[in-house]
């Protein structure tokens, strides 16, 4: 069923915006926020822990000079997505309150 509505629906939970519109998906049971919460935080972690890795390595003068520049090209590429997968979960994770 879809319902048209005027009021912005940015900040409920479980509500997903793009340039055009905003969609809010009502579930027919209720969310567990607290299990949810923790599978995002533990879906945070390694994540957490490779990009850490990666700005270690890119700020590394050593191997920026002994690694390939593919290698090199592809751990920043790598670093970038990893921060956007971050900042996704972290933006559900504030949804959430």
């Amino acid at each position: 069923k879809v319902t048209f509505v005027e009021a912005s629906l940015a900040k409920q939970a479980g509500a997903r915006s793009t340039a055009r519109f905003d969609v809010h998906v009502a579930y027919e049971r209720k969310i567990d926020l607290g299990a949810e919460r923790r599978r995002l935080e533990k879906e945070l972690e390694p994540i957490e822990r490779e990009i850490t890795s990666a700005e270690k390595q890119l700020g590394n003068d050593e191997f920026l000079s002994k690694a390939p520049a593919q290698v090199v090209e592809a751990r920043r590429k790598r670093s970038q997505e990893l921060q956007i997968l971050r900042e996704r979960i972290q933006k559900q994770l504030n949804e959430l309150g």
